[in-house]
């Protein structure tokens, strides 16, 4: 009985699915930006003996999925700004546990919302968690550098101003300003893409702007609705590069570009390597195998011209979306 039922759940896997079914902790990720492009490798694929039996999903189906994620954005920006506001009043009244929790609640809600918070949101998102630090016998540098990087070349006001923690800020401030500055490269999106850095408008790309050292938030709308983000570290005296994937039509293409490169040199784009992430946590799957048909020696075209069906070979790796790790071998 057990093993009909396994029978009929694994057929019911195989195969070009939309989504990866409930339950399926492995997923095969064929590098196809849809059918119709690659309809030849597809069929040849999804027939493969050794991939008959598992969901497959295609890149096009990875990014529509992503983009219907962004439509939780207004809840995720509300549920951002009550934590943060209920994690400063926490902090006021002496509730070290509350403000913590919050905080936690609100750097999750930030993690998934592609749109634009202001400088001072981020800077008190920051400058609480290293309040908070010092309020429980710390020093709450690493949090007060990042509050620094945030508030680069604009007027922000302390959410928190009693003198231990002031001066706690005021030293991490100073050692901000000694490390000098890199600088952020923001190449050109689609027509019509502007850029937010930190909460700042800066326009369309390309730009460069000089930065203070740190994890910086670059966002980007498009007329069209689509929104982006970007987390950047940028170093003192170093740049750091970032452009939107906004058009579907060129995140495709870039993805698929990605894809092939990370099964070839296992190495994944940072940007890449966060929607994988992000998707595979939507559907609860722990690892991807990336796979692809390679063309096995020269196409035969006959004397009247007709292309004939190219002979495929294999060519796969598994990878671990949270470590970001590949494997020849399927994981235990």
């Amino acid at each position: 009985m057990w093993s009909l039922l396994l029978a009929l759940v694994g057929s019911a896997w195989a195969g070009i699915v939309a989504a990866p079914p409930e339950g399926a902790r492995s997923v095969v990720l064929l590098l196809c930006p849809d059918e119709a492009t690659c309809s030849d490798e597809t069929f040849w694929l999804a027939h493969h003996p050794e991939l008959e039996k598992e969901p497959i999903v295609l890149v096009d189906v990875l990014l529509a999925q992503n983009a219907a994620r962004q439509e939780d954005n207004t809840a995720r920006q509300i549920r951002f700004r009550n934590a943060l506001e209920d994690a400063g009043a926490r902090l006021a009244a002496g509730d070290h546990s509350g403000a913590a929790f919050a905080l936690d609640l609100a750097e999750q809600a930030l993690a998934g919302w592609t749109g634009t918070a202001g400088t001072q949101e981020l800077f008190d998102l920051h400058f609480l968690r290293g309040a908070l630090s010092v309020r429980r016998g710390g020093t709450g540098e690493d949090s007060f550098a990042a509050a620094a990087a945030v508030a680069w070349n604009r007027s922000v006001r302390l959410p928190v101003s009693d003198a231990e923690v002031s001066a706690a800020w005021t030293a991490a401030l100073r050692r901000t300003l000694e490390a000098g500055t890199g600088r952020l490269r923001i190449e050109a999106g689609p027509p019509g893409t502007s850029y937010f850095l930190d909460g700042i408008e800066l326009g369309p790309g390309p730009l460069v702007v000089d930065v203070f050292g740190g994890t910086h938030r670059v966002t980007a709308t498009h007329p069209s609705g689509q929104e982006w983000r970007g987390e950047l570290v940028v170093v003192p005296g170093r740049t750091a590069k970032a452009r939107a994937r906004l058009s579907l039509a060129d995140d495709t293409r870039w993805v698929t570009t990605q894809l092939g490169r990370a099964l070839d040199t296992r190495q994944v784009d940072p940007e890449l390597g966060e929607l994988l992430r992000g998707w595979c946590e939507h559907f609860g799957v722990r690892t991807l195998r990336l796979v692809r048909a390679d063309v096995d020696g020269p196409v035969s075209v006959d004397a009247a011209g007709n292309r004939a069906l190219p002979a495929y070979s294999l060519r796969a790796v598994w990878y671990d979306p949270q470590v970001r790790r590949f494997s020849v071998e399927a994981p235990r």
